[in-house]
């Protein structure tokens, strides 16, 4: 066995050794991808309807800058990861009713098989029920484990009952997604 001798921190004086940490394994610089998209243009739907064409990347004039090889905007909605790992997937709407709407929702959605067929990942419901006129907003949040990036994909929905306009902006990022790669793959 190791005996440890105890030392007073004001006892040391001179120069201390360096220490080499480059036997040190599990220890990661932060994340390795960050991006964030945003929907440039306000839209128009009913039911639950894939939020397609429009996407923007965030920009330094924004105060933002992708970390890694970042997402590419997505074809007909559907998002590809540029590597695999565990990613954290946000998505944030903005909506505006003039009349009662039972429900406004945010849903992300997920794939294993290339959209073969989706899991409902995540989502969120409110409403305009007391009344016209209303703006209201949705977040949902989703963890994935993409395995393999030419399956594992998402997409973003919204969803209303009526008409119900979707308050996009070319600069204020009023509907928007983040990706962030927290770690490998278990």
């Amino acid at each position: 066995t190791m005996s440890l001798i105890k030392v007073k921190g004001s006892s040391i004086t001179g120069a201390l050794a360096a220490v080499d940490g480059s036997a040190l394994t599990g220890i990661t610089s932060g994340a390795t991808e960050v991006d964030q998209w945003f929907v440039t243009s306000q839209f128009t739907a009913s039911g639950n309807t894939v939020v397609e064409n429009n996407w923007s990347r965030r920009s330094a004039a924004h105060g933002f800058n992708k970390i890694g090889t970042g997402m590419t905007a997505p074809s007909s909605g559907i998002w590809a990861f540029p590597s695999t790992g565990v990613w954290e997937i946000t998505w944030s709407v903005f909506a505006y009713h003039n009349s009662a709407s039972t429900y406004i929702g945010t849903h992300i959605y997920s794939s294993e098989n290339n959209f073969s067929s989706a899991i409902e990942a995540a989502q969120t419901y409110t409403n305009t029920v007391d009344g016209g006129n209303r703006h209201v907003g949705g977040f949902v949040k989703y963890i994935f484990d993409v395995e393999d990036v030419s399956t594992h994909k998402v997409r973003f929905n919204v969803e209303s009952q009526n008409n119900t306009d979707f308050k996009a902006d070319s600069s204020a990022g009023r509907m928007m997604a983040t990706f962030i790669r927290l770690g490998d793959t278990p």
